[in-house]
């Protein structure tokens, strides 16, 4: 089927447009893929093999600018593969944002840790504290604050005395006294601290 001269033009010109955006989107995925935590084989040969169609279509498109004064060019096939193309961009697009939900979600559960402070009554009322021992019954975890230990850095104890009863590396974290002369928990280096235990207990008077 031959078209006319002024749709041959715009028929290129769409498709110039949507190679291009193409291009940039997946520039932007192959960044975000080097940024990320997640080492992606399948999806960087996805991107690769992409790339290698967008530079073949290139080529088509300066012989069809070339053909173009003949008016006897044919591009429903190319029309086909640049619908392919998009249909396959959108997919990786999709499957990013899977893994990147997946990978934020590992994240976040890696980084979850939980803390309490409380005297010794209050302990055993939650049985945190059983028999001098702590954390050896069915505790109550809603008694706990759930805490994020990229964040959290230290925590005001209200007390003028404090001892942790988890164990924690005593060269991660430091105890200090404010102007009242009560404690302060100060992590020093989070991912030491928390390599012992995810829980964090601390008695108070």
């Amino acid at each position: 089927m031959n078209l006319g001269r002024k749709q041959i033009r715009e028929n290129i010109t769409f498709i110039s447009t949507r190679m291009k955006q193409n291009r940039e989107l997946i520039n932007k995925l192959q960044k975000q893929l080097r940024q990320s935590n997640f080492k992606g084989k399948e999806m960087a040969k996805t991107v690769e093999s992409m790339l290698q169609q967008l530079e073949e279509k290139d080529k088509q498109m300066q012989q069809l600018r070339a053909d173009l004064d003949a008016k006897s060019i044919h591009i429903t096939e190319l029309d086909e593969t640049i619908n392919n193309l998009n249909t396959n961009v959108n997919n990786l697009k999709e499957e990013s944002a899977r893994k990147s939900q997946t990978i934020s979600g590992q994240d976040a559960q890696l980084n979850t840790a939980w803390y309490v402070f409380g005297n010794k009554k209050e302990l055993r009322e939650q049985r945190i504290l059983v028999d001098g021992k702590v954390l050896q019954s069915s505790f109550n975890k809603s008694y706990f604050t759930k805490i994020d230990i990229r964040s959290f850095k230290s925590v005001k104890l209200y007390s003028k005395s404090a001892k942790l009863l988890t164990m924690h590396p005593s060269s991660s974290y430091s105890l200090t006294r404010d102007a009242n002369n009560q404690y302060v928990l100060n992590i020093i280096n989070p991912q030491i601290f928390w390599s012992t235990s995810k829980y964090l207990v601390i008695l108070v008077k």
